[in-house]
């Protein structure tokens, strides 16, 4: 990519309030190899309130503000962000989701990345306020931003559908971050047995705990398979979870689960190798970061046939029919049954990741955002 030059990117960091979370986790490693790339970029980083950052050294400052609007952060990305974006001359804003200033105050150009539409899809399954911040701000987000990144080809469709944006979508996918590398399996086992009292023969899940995840699923899977692996799932809680982690909770006194939250990427990596098998079971993903880590550390993967996982996993992964506990069951049995085809998978898996790179990822944001310097220029 040529040099983008001298310029000043502004960038929402709304998400990286919760560091854990998917989109968090984007941003990071996006900002941080786009710094690394192109380090005569000067990006200001805006947040309605404190934010985690673990971000290289460079020509990077944080915003935080403390504007009484920022308590919520539709209001304050309508009402303060366009004054702070005027007063430091930005010229390139960078949005996620809906979070895009409507109005400025000065001229710069807009790029929104869209994770996912679950508001569209599945508005049953997020918290009402987010559910109403994305109804009301969505459409005129992806409307007047002046390109639309999509995180997979699934979701391009789904805006050009739903939100009329073909002629301003393009796809980026997101990468992994470097720490999911393969690892011998038996040093893996070693390893998480030494810190986490884990089996030598485990399944592994990973997600936030809350409806769109759909873990009700797998623990009815649970239920018609007396003989199944131990089930360890590594995540947070999130919004409405309370049934399913009380559900969980009495799976784990039984022995059959086991709940593991605040896990580090390099415990994560080392799970992921020692698990004889990830299972997906979400009722709908914008990209499905953990498919791709999951793969990059060796570990097979069988998912729901739904949105963009089946473009996530490829040939490399198993699919079973989306919220459907029989299908679910039949694949985990023949699955369990066949070291071989596990093996296969492992393979396939090592050679699929290695189709996702936020280096990759970063230079065509790069790429994006000198093209849209060059449309600021033209306008001036």
């Amino acid at each position: 990519m040529s040099g983008v030059g001298e310029m000043r990117v502004g960038v929402e960091v709304v998400m990286l309030s919760a560091p854990r979370a998917g989109v968090a986790r984007y941003l990071v490693n996006m900002l941080s190899w786009m710094m690394r790339i192109n380090p005569g970029i000067e990006f200001v980083l805006y947040s309605p309130g404190p934010v985690e950052l673990m971000l290289p050294e460079g020509r990077w400052r944080l915003h935080a503000d403390r504007n009484r609007q920022g308590r919520v952060a539709n209001l304050w990305v309508q009402c303060r962000l366009p004054q702070l974006l005027a007063a430091d001359r930005v010229s390139i804003f960078w949005g996620q989701n809906h979070f895009l200033p409507l109005r400025l105050q000065h001229h710069c150009r807009r790029i929104l990345t869209v994770h996912d539409i679950t508001a569209l899809l599945f508005p049953q399954t997020m918290h009402p306020r987010s559910r109403l911040g994305a109804a009301v701000f969505l459409r005129k987000a992806v409307k007047l931003a002046d390109r639309v990144v999509a995180v997979s080809k699934k979701t391009a469709s789904l805006l050009e559908l739903f939100l009329g944006a073909r002629e301003r979508v393009s796809v980026i996918y997101p990468g992994r971050a470097e720490v999911f590398q393969p690892v011998e399996r038996q040093q893996a086992q070693r390893a998480v047995a030494a810190r986490y009292a884990l089996p030598e023969q485990f399944l592994l899940t990973v997600g936030t705990i809350e409806p769109r995840k759909n873990y009700g699923l797998l623990l009815r899977a649970l239920a018609e398979m007396p003989d199944m692996p131990l089930l360890v799932l590594v995540g947070q809680p999130g919004w409405r979870c309370e049934s399913i982690v009380s559900e969980l909770r009495a799976w784990e006194k039984k022995g059959r689960v086991r709940i593991l939250t605040g896990v580090e990427d390099e415990d994560l990596r080392l799970i992921y190798g020692a698990a004889i098998l990830t299972v997906i079971p979400s009722l709908y993903e914008g990209f499905g970061s953990p498919v791709v880590e999951a793969m990059a550390c060796g570990c097979p993967v069988l998912c729901s046939w739904t949105a963009s996982l089946p473009e996530v996993g490829g040939r490399a992964a198993r699919y079973f029919r989306s919220n459907d506990v029989t299908d679910l069951v039949g694949k985990l049995k023949a699955l369990l049954a066949s070291p071989a085809v596990l093996e296969q998978m492992r393979e396939d898996g090592l050679k699929q990741a290695q189709s996702f790179s936020y280096e990759q990822a970063a230079r065509q944001m790069l790429d994006l955002i000198q093209l849209e310097k060059k449309s600021l220029v033209g306008q001036t």
